[in-house]
């Protein structure tokens, strides 16, 4: 897993996949 971003941090938690769009 990468490390997450102030917004992806936040929304991460919510939505892991939202995550690994923004990651991506």
């Amino acid at each position: 897993m990468a490390v997450p971003r102030t917004i992806d941090g936040l929304q991460s938690k919510s939505s892991p996949s939202y995550s690994f769009e923004l990651n991506h």
